[in-house]
């Protein structure tokens, strides 16, 4: 089955003289602007059937020639008929004379193609052609330098589907177009007179993400150009319909407008709106597969579609950018997407508009027009086609209202009117079955199948749109003014009754969705009223389900302090057990309390509710809720209008109040109110049509100031308990804030007052950061600044101890150097304080017991530089000791012995290696022997021996084994030794991790230390050891499954290991997934690549075919879509499988099936591997291979959408309907039927999930 894109030689064919010529300018274009290069070097003749010369198409260009172009200068004779050898010869040699034309090709070192849309040949058929070609040129002067060749119509359509713009021309000429989809072209108003320029609005209602700031139409067109310019980016133009959306997607190709202009053969368009015969997401998984360079738009498209398209193309190797379109701005940010806004046009564009489309109007005609249309051009357009030479300068708005359902007679049309206005109360109505059509046919008072044809009226006015079965009133604008007037006009409680209480699901949920857009409408705000009144269906408890809640949200906008009311009480009665209620809790009533808290008189509520639900610990989102609720404290980006005033009350109110909970939420909310670069809220919330924006702003520096210097007085007269909980946050704010402008002054006053003379580590790191910040961005240092730093140096042995022990490395920059790794110099900073330490005993001793006692932080750089500074190295040790001794084992650091011993091995290594054997009878180091020893790597006989001596006492912490993995430590150990260790180790509790990475890396390093028998059975018995679960839980990680993977690799071969393999694949099929950051896979991988029979039993063993978790998933039988070398069973050679499947065929064979990879791709298409043809036609279980394989073509990740997987599909089987093997055939035939049936299926699905408003 052809790809919805790929044309073939018959369209090629289809194609007449003039339109075999445009055809190759289109495709000559496409390739220069794929390549990067100008289309000023291409010209065309004049009449195809004039005298040209031999040259249909000349092309010039610098650089290297490109794949169809072979070598520049190219020319290309263009020829709509069959070209024999003795016609191409003759087309060379005009009546036995060489053409200049082709001659000053030649002498240019150029090419000359003949392309023939009639010609499909065979390869000797070409050569003739060439060897007729090469003949004919022979006379001309520089012959050896010209590249000649011939194009058929097949190497024509190829060329074509590198460009699917082209190709969707060439079907669209051809009379096979792929319904709904088309290249180029003026898809926002196809009927309007060609070559119309882009008309651009110089206003600000471009905005990039849902809250953006605002550009003008060409930065927009820019900067969305440059997007869409690279693959697998995705943009999303949302506003109301009307908006000129469509026509600024046009914009992007056009190179009138602006400067990056991208090539209009990269466009393929759809609207959803359309029958489309190929759904986006097949489109968009073919033009992926095929690795084809598109911009791919899909007009109308709903944000769920959106986010299946923008998962398909963000495959890697995928060459196809995104743009979707749609009026819906509510879903806010899409994952991986940029969103462009548009807001209403003004009043300027609309006017230029009605001139460019309307010139007959007259000037007071068009200025009342653009006033009635608020920025909708769609309504401004509609509008301006009922004037037909009649004034409308002196109608007001309910009267040009009214002038949109003339008939043709310029009669009003009450019908059409009051179908209008029916159909406007809801967002949009279902056609098909008619049940949604009777009942607002019986509010219009007229009969369904008059309000079926009024609603095609409205279509053909342009008043309504269509989405599959769906009808909607647009612009919005009018739909709502419309609705207003049904609302007003109609009988108290009918609306309610008939829309809400007697309607099915979906049109009530409809009507809401509307409803929620009227908040200025009496009426509506009634409706609203009683359906919120206690007991109501939309007054939500604890029992209410998603379609309440989701009711609430879209009423909440007519009564929002009814809402908080329902909201606040809900949580207060919630019950954090019951799963699904805290999924509606987080979700539902999360979004709505971010909407409320944008009103100032609710501000104070929805702070107290939000804090509330946050402490119902709802799983992993309840963190998330105290951030939403935060933002509402920052300066910008808020999302609450809220005065400064309020909020800093509320704030002060939580800090003092009595609950721990609010006083913890007012610490993050202090926080906030001090940034200076805050994030916007993440949720974004629509609110019915009440306006929103990013929140309060400062309307000027003074305003902006006074924020943060309240902000800073809230955190200098914090109360001690609580200000030690948030000064290192206060610091890190302040830190940025010290680089502004506007209030870096204020950041070096509140530095100064928190420090109040005393040291304040996190304020100095802090303000040693904005230093070097400030001057690595060539910034200027203020004074101040510089002053503020010098000043908040630490100043005394305590000031150094709190900055380089108990300080952390990663916060640490320094301020005027970085020719050096910041960890590095905050090493020697700490090794400096040891160093200085011993010249003073008092203080030495002070603060070495001090870190010794002190277990939370590492100190081992201390300890080296007390043994870089000591005059007298035993003296030093012993006082270590002393200091050791006289600590509580619990709390003992050793970091600071480990780093002295370093050091001083550098200076004396025998004395060293003398305390290293004292350590082995000291009952204090008897436990850190390990740790010690690897302190004066490589680790020799004795040290091994001493390390022994400790496990075999008991005495060993099992934890300090991993010090050996690193630093070729154990290189010095004999293996029969380090076996010994190892073995010993393991049986230990929590000894088995540690044996893993010991020896994982001794076997790493094999090729530097010679490997023995004692090692490999060493590692027998740490995989034996594995397998039995004594380290469930303990051997997670990306490092330690390498190291067992290593393990496997060198210590599992021959008879004897095929126990501990199986036993070891039956941990890793049952734990591995289980364990965090462990690569499962490669583990697998490596056991059956070295033991593929006893791997492959154990697998087997209580396999079902339908055992999906974990076994088949590990074993890549769930997602065929990897390629062989990523699933572990491809680890097992294809004849190694097959002799284990025949031992056992019947239940071998369909295990094999369900797991080896049954495809390779070849070209972009799918072709059977080897195996997968053997195990199908003598396995000796055919029948329940067969079904295997097709129960995995449902099954997989599904990149590029299922219509797509299941095409490929399609076309592999396909291949096996004139197998050899009658089994076979009937296989093929049947599944074929049934895929094809699966792909209408799919077809179906999409269309219904993408044609709804």
């Amino acid at each position: 089955m052809n790809s919805p894109l790929s044309p073939t030689a018959n369209d090629v064919r289809k194609l007449d003289d003039v339109q075999l010529r445009q055809f190759l300018i289109r495709l000559v274009e496409a390739e220069l602007r794929l390549a990067g290069r100008p289309l000023a070097g291409v010209t065309a003749g004049g009449d195809q059937n004039a005298a040209d010369g031999g040259l249909d198409l000349r092309v010039t260009s610098d650089g290297a020639g490109l794949d169809f172009l072979p070598a520049f200068p190219v020319g290309i004779q263009v020829k709509a008929e069959l070209m024999s050898p003795g016609k191409v010869e003759a087309e060379i040699r005009l009546n036995g004379r060489d053409r200049q034309s082709i001659a000053d090709l030649a002498a240019a070192g150029g090419t000359y193609v003949i392309a023939s849309g009639r010609d499909s040949c065979s390869h000797e058929m070409q050569e003739r052609r060439l060897e007729r070609m090469r003949a004919a040129v022979q006379t001309l002067d520089h012959a050896d330098r010209l590249t000649l060749d011939f194009y058929d119509a097949d190497r024509l359509s190829r060329w074509a589907s590198r460009h699917p713009g082209v190709s969707a021309w060439l079907l669209e000429v051809a009379g096979r177009p792929a319904r709904g989809w088309s290249g180029w072209e003026a898809w926002s108003s196809p009927n309007a007179p060609s070559g119309q320029a882009y008309l651009e609005d110089a206003t600000a209602r471009a905005h990039f993400e849902v809250q953006g700031e605002g550009c003008n139409a060409q930065q927009a067109i820019v900067k969305t150009r440059a997007l869409l310019a690279e693959p697998r980016k995705a943009v999303r133009l949302v506003g109301l319909s009307g908006m000129g959306k469509t026509r600024f997607a046009e914009a992007l190709f056009d190179e009138r407008i602006g400067t990056g202009c991208l090539s209009p053969a990269l466009a393929v368009y759809a609207d959803i709106g359309a029958a489309l015969e190929v759904s986006p997401s097949s489109m968009a998984g073919e033009l992926v597969d095929r690795r084809v360079r598109t911009v791919l738009i899909v007009d109308n498209c709903p944000a769920e579609e959106h986010r299946r398209l923008q998962k398909i193309i963000d495959r890697v190797g995928s060459q196809v950018s995104l743009l979707t379109i749609d009026f819906d701005i509510a879903d806010g940010r899409l994952p991986e997407t940029t969103t462009l806004r548009f807001d209403p046009a003004g009043d300027a564009m609309i006017a230029k508009l009605l001139v460019q489309r309307h010139p007959e109007l007259s000037g007071s005609d068009s200025q009342r027009i653009v006033l009635f249309a608020g920025g909708n051009s769609r309504i401004a357009l509609v509008l301006a086609g009922t004037a037909q030479g009649e004034t409308l300068a002196a109608l007001d708005d309910e009267q040009l209202l009214d002038r949109l359902f003339l008939t043709q007679r310029r009669q009003p049309d009450e019908t059409l009117h009051k179908v209008a206005e029916a159909a406007a109360l809801v967002s949009a109505i279902v056609v098909d079955p008619p049940e949604e059509l009777t009942i607002l046919a019986s509010l219009a008072r007229v009969e369904v199948e008059e309000f079926y044809a009024k609603l095609r009226d409205l279509q053909d006015r342009g008043l309504a749109q269509q989405r599959g079965k769906q009808r909607a009133i647009l612009p919005h604008a009018l739909a709502a003014r419309l609705a207003e007037r049904a609302l007003t006009r109609a009988m108290p409680g009918v609306i309610e009754e008939r829309l809400v209480h007697r309607a099915p699901e979906r049109l009530r949920d409809s009507f809401l969705k509307r409803l929620g857009l009227l908040h200025k409408n009496q009426a509506a705000v009634a409706i609203a009223g009683s359906l919120l009144a206690p007991g109501q269906m939309y007054a939500v408890d604890r029992s209410s389900g998603t379609e309440a809640w989701d009711g609430l949200a879209n009423l909440a906008p007519l009564q929002p302090r009814r809402a908080l009311e329902l909201v606040a009480a809900v949580i207060k009665t919630a019950d954090p057990v019951d799963v699904t209620f805290k999924w509606l809790l987080r979700d539902k009533a999360a979004k709505l309390l971010v909407a409320l808290g944008y009103e100032p008189d609710l501000f104070d509520g929805v702070i107290d509710a939000m804090i509330e639900l946050s402490s119902l610990q709802l799983g992993a989102n309840h963190g998330s809720i105290r951030r939403y609720a935060a933002t509402y404290f920052q300066v910008v980006v808020s999302g609450t209008m809220a005065a400064p005033s309020d909020r800093f009350a509320k704030l002060r109110a939580l800090l003092g109040s009595p609950n721990p909970v609010d006083r913890d939420f007012g610490l993050e909310a202090l926080v906030a109110t001090l940034q200076v670069r805050p994030k916007g809220q993440e949720l974004l919330p629509t609110f019915g049509a009440r306006p929103r924006s990013q929140g309060w702003i400062p309307a000027d520096n003074e305003e902006c100031r006074a924020w943060f210097k309240e902000a800073i007085d809230l955190a200098t007269s914090l109360e001690p308990t609580l200000a030690e909980q948030v000064m290192p946050q206060v610091a890190d704010a302040l830190e940025e804030m010290a680089k502004t402008l506007i209030a870096g002054d204020l950041a070096v006053s509140a530095f100064y007052a928190i420090a109040a003379e005393t040291f304040w580590r996190d304020g100095w790191f802090a303000v040693s950061r904005a230093v070097r910040s400030i001057r690595r961005g060539k910034g200027q240092l203020s004074d101040d600044l510089m002053r503020l730093e010098e000043d908040m140096r630490p100043r005394s042995d305590e000031d150094e101890y709190a900055a380089w022990i108990e300080g952390k490395e990663q916060k640490w920059r320094e301020p005027y150097s970085d020719e050096v790794a910041d960890y590095l110099q905050f090493d020697e900073r700490q090794r400096s304080f040891g160093r200085a330490l011993t010249a003073r005993r008092e203080a030495r001793l002070k603060f070495v017991g001090r870190a010794i006692g002190d277990r939370a932080h590492n100190a081992r750089e201390l300890g080296q530089g007390l043994a870089l500074g000591a005059s007298d190295l035993e003296a030093g040790w012993a006082e270590l000791l002393d200091a050791t001794r006289s600590t509580s084992p619990d709390a003992q650091n050793v970091s600071v012995l480990i780093g002295y011993l370093e050091r001083a091995a550098q200076r004396d290594l025998a004395r060293a290696k003398a305390w290293l054997a004292d350590a082995s009878s000291d009952r204090t180091l008897r436990p850190w022997v390990v740790s010690l020893e690897a302190a004066v790597a490589p680790i020799g006989v004795d040290g091994a021996e001493r390390i022994l001596a400790s496990l075999e006492a008991g005495e060993a912490r099992t934890e300090t084994f991993s010090d050996l993995q690193y630093g070729a430590r154990t290189h010095s150990i004999p293996n029969e030794l380090l076996s010994r260790i190892l073995c010993l180790l393991v049986r230990l509790p929590g000894g088995l991790a540690p044996a893993v990475d010991v020896l994982g890396m001794r076997f790493h390093d094999a090729s530097e230390v010679a490997l023995d028998e004692s090692l490999l059975s060493a590692g027998l018995t740490v995989l034996a050891a594995v397998a039995a679960g004594s380290a469930d839980g303990t051997v997670g990680g990306v490092g330690r499954s390498y190291s067992l993977e290593t393990i496997v690799k060198h210590a599992l071969h021959g008879e004897a290991a095929a126990a501990t393999a199986a036993a070891l694949l039956r941990w890793v099929l049952t734990k591995g997934p289980s364990l965090s950051g462990f690569e499962e896979d490669d583990v697998a991988a490596a056991i059956l690549a070295v033991q593929p029979d006893a791997g492959l039993d154990a697998a087997l063993e209580g396999y079902a075919p339908d055992d999906y978790f974990p076994r088949s998933w590990l074993l890549g039988g769930n997602d065929d879509d990897e390629p062989d070398d990523r699933r572990p069973i491809g680890a097992v050679a294809p004849e190694v499988l097959k002799a284990w499947v025949e031992h056992a065929p019947v239940v071998r064979a369909p295990f094999a099936a369900r797991h080896v990879a049954y495809f390779v791709v070849v070209e972009d298409r799918l072709e059977w591997t080897q195996l997968a043809l053997w195990l199908m036609t003598r396995s000796g279980a055919e029948a329940a291979v067969l079904a295997q394989f097709e129960t995995r073509f449902h099954s997989g990740s599904f990149h590029g959408g299922i219509e797509s997987r299941y095409r490929k599909r399609l076309a592999l089987v396909e291949r096996l309907v004139s197998s050899d093997n009658q089994a076979v055939r009937e296989w093929a035939v049947a599944t074929a039927a049934r895929l094809r049936g699966a792909i209408t299926n799919e077809q179906e699905r999409e269309r219904r999930s993408s044609e709804q408003f």
